[in-house]
């Protein structure tokens, strides 16, 4: 979200185009204001305001955030001149205005577990990385280990598996001096197959969802069933992105441990 383009009035309309439909709950999966990385205090509250008074056309559903890359505050110093000592840099901004607690969480819906994970760790080259980590990583083995019948469903901003979104960032990127198409580390979790590994060793693991790449995929590996979302701002507010229209997923599940997703087209205003 963002003041300009419009943001506000086309996120009404889909928003009220999502309502409509009745959710039972929403997962925001992050990148949910555009860059308060780069952004001063008063630019990173205007892009908050902005999003909570979006947020509130979903009121009564509940929904859940999940932080993307461009929600820490002051994470790109260079821009954003937030010194590191400020109580509410990075994340902690967002916990207050979001007023989300734990920023990783269990949810238990229509028999399933939604395991939402905090992904996103400052640092890399690109000034972040996806990673599981410390207390919330204990957490996640405990989650995954707890029973063997719940159904699971995995949320993370960053995907899991390299789908073909990552491949185009790969092209963004061209290849290295030996002539190698290397894997931007931005695109996918670092810890990607110890990850992976836990999700099909738990047997528990159905579905995974990620956002990250604007764009909606599926790919089917070692019994798991990997999505990445199209983005509600699409390509960033300027129409579809690698052919997927801005929207959401529509999620389905079942108590027998049977689902659905369905990409949904939220009607774009501005479009």
């Amino acid at each position: 979200m963002q003041p300009e383009r419009g943001c506000p009035n086309r996120a009404r309309v889909m928003l009220e185009n999502l309502v409509a439909r009745g959710p039972d709950l929403v997962i925001l999966g992050g990148d949910l204001v555009m860059n308060a990385a780069g952004a001063d205090r008063a630019r990173a509250d205007a892009l908050y305001d902005t999003l909570l008074e979006a947020l509130a056309i979903l009121d009564p559903i509940p929904w859940v955030p999940i932080l993307g890359n461009t929600d820490p505050w002051g994470w790109n110093q260079k821009s954003s001149g937030v010194c590191p000592a400020d109580a509410l840099y990075g994340k902690a901004l967002a916990v207050e205005r979001l007023g989300c607690g734990s920023l990783f969480r269990s949810v238990k819906l229509a028999g399933w577990e939604l395991l939402c994970l905090d992904s996103l760790q400052l640092g890399g080259r690109f000034g972040y990385q996806a990673a599981i980590t410390g207390e919330q990583r204990n957490w996640l083995d405990q989650r995954l280990n707890e029973d063997r019948e719940t159904p699971v469903a995995v949320f993370s901003h960053v995907p899991f598996l390299p789908g073909p979104a990552s491949m185009f960032g790969m092209d963004i990127f061209r290849s290295d001096k030996y002539g190698k198409w290397p894997l931007p580390e931005h695109q996918i979790h670092v810890d990607a197959w110890e990850l992976w590994r836990g999700f099909v060793d738990s047997g528990r693991v159905r579905l995974t969802f990620s956002g990250h790449c604007h764009n909606f995929e599926r790919i089917d590996y070692q019994g798991i069933t990997a999505f990445s979302a199209n983005a509600f701002s699409g390509a960033w507010w300027r129409g579809p992105h690698l052919g997927s229209p801005p929207g959401c997923l529509w999620v389905t599940l079942g108590a027998d441990g049977s689902w659905d997703v369905e990409m949904l087209d939220l009607g774009d205003p501005g479009m």
